[in-house]
């Protein structure tokens, strides 16, 4: 069976709404939508959930992830090699690890000396990875990955394909995804379930980085309705009177107007019947209230 068919099952087992599945997975209802139907909309080919999804959809369905993932059939977005057992610190990995590091560092004749000077990361880290006694943290394969021009999950023994996937670019436009949601303590960069993609201009590329979220709810129409993408900017800071995404209490991004006052913000609903929420300075670090982007472009669906 593939994932999107377990769940589905499970849920009408279960009476569950995709609603309350997303809830208790984490995974938005767009994606689970997309793994029910197997079927991404626009090219067409089956969807290929990430590891990170199966322990998601493990942990709504209150299964153990190796229950769940000997239950599978499909596609694990992920080296087919790896086994459930193959965990971050397991000979195998720390092996395929070290492999990999090796391979890349003699194939380009870099020394261990030059890719800590040149990636920040230490000299007795590298000479473990190396040897195969530790598997390189997420931090640390990211910043060895940047100098390498490789994918840090290659470098991390867990993914097959040593170069990582880059935008499509085509007619001066380069491919952003589209996500569903934006969940809290997971940066963008990491987030692999994505319902669509979008193209930019690529000098609006070269800007910043970007991404597209799709609306939900009615607490910004008449301008943005349900469905709609919007395209953001990713930043941490904005300006009065613009249209932010923002996280709240630990809670999955919201799009708001924001609006700066002595003392505190405010994330304002273009929608009258919605309340404004207003933030001291002191409860923006105790909740705590962050912008994560601006929202730049916004492309209606009709």
């Amino acid at each position: 069976m593939t994932l999107g068919e377990i769940i589905k099952e499970y849920r009408t087992t279960h009476e569950m709404s995709m609603d309350l599945f997303s809830d208790r997975s984490g995974i938005s209802k767009a994606y689970i939508s997309l793994l029910e139907k197997n079927k991404h909309p626009k090219t067409g080919k089956e969807i290929t959930p990430s590891i990170q999804c199966i322990k998601q959809a493990a942990q709504g369905m209150n299964l153990d992830f190796n229950e769940l993932f000997n239950m599978l059939d499909g596609n694990v977005a992920l080296d087919s090699s790896l086994s459930p057992e193959d965990s971050m610190e397991s000979p195998k990995t720390k092996k395929r690890a070290s492999k990999n590091l090796n391979k890349i560092l003699n194939a380009i004749g870099m020394s261990p000396v030059e890719l800590s000077k040149d990636s920040g990361v230490s000299k007795s880290a590298l000479n473990h990875y190396l040897k195969g006694d530790l598997v390189p943290s997420q931090e640390n394969a990211e910043k060895m990955a940047a100098v390498l021009k490789v994918s840090p999950l290659w470098l991390m023994g867990i993914q097959k394909n040593m170069i990582p996937e880059q935008p499509v670019v085509s007619d001066g436009a380069v491919q952003i995804k589209v996500l569903g949601r934006v969940a809290a303590g997971i940066p963008i960069e990491a987030v692999t379930e994505y319902i669509d993609t979008e193209e930019i201009p690529a000098k609006m590329a070269q800007s910043g980085d970007y991404f597209g979220l799709q609306i939900h709810g009615d607490s910004m129409e008449p301008r943005m309705r349900e469905g709609d993408v919007v395209i953001v900017r990713q930043q941490d800071d904005a300006e009065n009177g613009d249209i932010v995404i923002a996280m709240v209490n630990g809670s999955d991004a919201t799009c708001k107007r924001l609006t700066k006052y002595a003392g505190g913000i405010g994330l304002i609903s273009l929608n009258p019947n919605y309340d404004p929420m207003m933030f001291t300075d002191q409860e923006i670090v105790d909740k705590p209230v962050r912008i994560i982007g601006k929202v730049v472009e916004l492309r209606a669906k009709f």
